[in-house]
């Protein structure tokens, strides 16, 4: 399992296995000054992985590497609301999210 706090303390991202099937994980977002949780992002069944969550500096968004389709592991970004989600580059051995200042 891999976590990730929001700059601002606010939220705290897991990358945790559903009971139902543990070959797969999912982004778990808790707000903590609430107490919900919820998916970040609606993953259809295709999807194996959402790992390794990262946020910006700024908070405004997210990185996560994802096996979504035939094209193996990228890295997407996405706001915390889980909308839009847009890839940034394949992955690779090195392909895990990061982001420079």
């Amino acid at each position: 399992m891999s976590v990730a706090w929001s700059p601002d303390g606010r939220y705290l991202l897991a990358s945790a296995r559903p009971f139902d099937n543990a070959l797969r994980s999912r982004l778990v977002l808790f707000d903590l000054s609430t107490g919900s949780t919820h998916p970040l992002l609606d993953s259809p069944a295709t999807v194996t992985h959402e790992l390794s969550p990262v946020w910006s500096p700024d908070g405004v968004w997210i990185a996560v590497a994802s096996t979504r389709g035939a094209g193996g592991q990228r890295i997407y970004k996405v706001h915390p609301d889980g909308l839009p989600l847009t890839a940034i580059r394949a992955g690779g051995e090195d392909g895990w999210p990061r982001w420079r200042r």
